[in-house]
Order: C-alpha cells, then structure tokens, then sequence
C-alpha cells in the first residue's frame, strides 16, 4: 500500500512538473454565442446553457476527475490537474451562465463538507472528495443546483446531462441528497461556514434567497436617470490587488501559493489565476514541492468588487 501511495505521489509530481498549464479559454464568451439558441424562460435557459456546456466539455476531452488517478490523467492530458473537478465546473458553469445573460446577484456556490469521523473515515489521503462545491441559481426566488460533476461521475462523461436530475435540482433537494453521501457542513461561497446541524439546509437556502433580493433590492434603488455612484475601477482593482496575495496566504495556510495574475485587464474583464504547490510528507520524495491545485478566472468589474468582499470578509472572520 505504501509502495502504491508513493507512486501516485511520485506521478503526480512529475506530471505538474512536466504539464505546461492548461490552455485559458473564455467561457463567459462561449457562454454568450451559445446563449443566441437558448430559450428565454429563465429556468429552461440555464438547463440548456449546461447541456451544451457538459456536450462541450467531452468535445474538449475534458474528463470526471474525482479522484487522485483523475488528478494524474488530466495532469498528464491537459497540463493542469484541477479540469473536471467539481470546484473547476462550478466556476465553469458560473462563466457560462453569466455570459449567457444571468447577473451576479443570482449565481453562487455552496460547499458540502464532510464533518468528523466521515472526515477521516477512509483516510483523510485517500479521499479527495471531502468537500463539494457546485454552483446555484437564484429564478424567481428560488435556487437551482447545476451540478454537472455528479452526473458525469455516473456516465463517465458530461455529455449526458439532458434529462439529468441534477439539472436544475432544487437546492433543499440537493442539500438532502448531500447528506446521504455523508455531508452535513454547508458553506454559502467560499470561506464562509453559514450553519450546521439539522436545520442547516433551511438557513443555507435562506442566506442565498436573501443574498439575491437584497442586491436585486438594491439595484431598483437608484433612480434611472440618476445611478447609483460606483467605486472607480481603479480603485476595486487596488483592492482586489492588495487583498488577494493576504486571502490565499490564509486560506492556503502551510502551502506554497504562486499569484500568476491579479485582476490583470482583459478586455473589460480582469484575469486573476493562482497555483498552491503542497509538500510531500513521506516517501522517497519527501520534502518536494508538488503543485496540488491550480485556479483561474475572468471577473468582470461587479464580480472583482464582490470577490474582494467576500475574501475580506474571510480575513475578518479568521484573524
């Protein structure tokens, strides 16, 4: 069993160290010429935004990567080790479902976590799976799941998730599910643990709609001939820069994080991506460095702000 351990270790190491790094590809921009054959009716638009996108995804050869051999083969096929998890699809489907019209306000994530002994049962090594993250809708004041990952851990692929049902899952039916797999920790977008318990689903569900009606609220506050005074984007930016390196030491705490951009102008978008190398604790290759988790996103200036804000209030919360 050692002998096996070491081997991925050691496979793993050498596929980061050989992977160039995955090929950045805009998917709010495919999201937007896709979104020209969607339907209009808000639900039914989503569902299709993400069947196109699962079908997209196996042209691209992107695979399910649910465990540590997952993490080696797209290592190995596309540079970077992170495609097809379930945190790499739920940032996938949010560019997806922005470009094809949905606005921040109704797009999240929430975080199912293991707790405890589920934590530790099969080994904290051997399980990668320990949280799941999939991204939310908010349509007419309810929230929907999309979670493509689960789907194609079943198919072995993303194309099939017409007719899935985790398209469009009500997010209290998603919640109870999570919780027959074992997850009973719930985080409302990174960082932030919203409740535990039994009632958890009911407060996650609660802070979400809330989230979603007070920025809508507060949108239809200004006049339309007088908008609302926005922060000049010079300074969400310096924010966003001064904030970003602070947030990943934190949350990255004991591991290696490299910033490869921090809101860097695209367009009228803002390239940030980061890599976290961590160390190999036993084996013939302790000691070395390996890169454990790789990140990269497009904001446009509302998401900037909004991510600044939350990795603040993540500072705030772990002083």
């Amino acid at each position: 069993m050692r002998r096996i351990v070491f081997f991925i270790l050691t496979v793993t190491v050498i596929l980061s160290a050989t992977g160039a790094g995955g090929e950045y590809f805009d998917w709010r921009e495919w999201g937007a010429n896709e979104a020209r054959y969607a339907p209009a009716e808000p639900l039914a638009r989503a569902q299709h935004m993400v069947i196109r996108l699962g079908q997209e995804l196996k042209r691209r050869g992107v695979d399910p990567n649910y465990s540590y051999f997952g993490r080696i083969w797209s290592a190995a096929k596309h540079g970077d080790q992170s495609l097809g998890t379930c945190q790499d699809l739920a940032m996938v489907v949010n560019d997806v479902l922005s470009g094809a019209g949905f606005k921040d306000d109704q797009l999240c994530t929430v975080m199912a976590s293991k707790e405890g002994f589920q934590r530790i049962k099969k080994g904290w090594f051997f399980d990668v799976n320990l949280d799941h993250v999939c991204l939310v809708v908010v349509i007419d004041g309810v929230p929907y799941t999309f979670d493509l990952w689960a789907q194609g851990g079943t198919d072995g692929h993303f194309a099939g998730f017409k007719g899935s049902v985790w398209n469009g899952l009500p997010l209290k039916a998603w919640i109870e599910t999570m919780r027959q797999y074992n997850y009973t920790a719930f985080t409302v977008n990174p960082g932030r643990k919203t409740a535990y318990g039994p009632e958890t689903g009911d407060h996650v569900i609660a802070e979400i709609v809330r989230r979603a009606r007070a920025a809508a609220t507060g949108n239809r506050s200004a006049p339309p001939d007088k908008p609302a005074a926005q922060p000049a984007s010079d300074d969400i930016v310096g924010t966003y820069t001064a904030i970003y390196p602070v947030y990943l030491r934190t949350f990255h705490s004991g591991s290696r994080v490299e910033i490869l951009a921090s809101a860097e102008k695209r367009g009228d978008q803002y390239f940030s991506a980061h890599k976290v190398y961590c160390i190999i604790k036993d084996g013939p290759r302790k000691g070395e460095e390996y890169c454990c988790a790789s990140f990269e996103r497009l904001h446009t200036l509302a998401q900037l702000k909004a991510a600044a804000a939350e990795m603040q209030r993540y500072l705030d919360q772990h002083k």
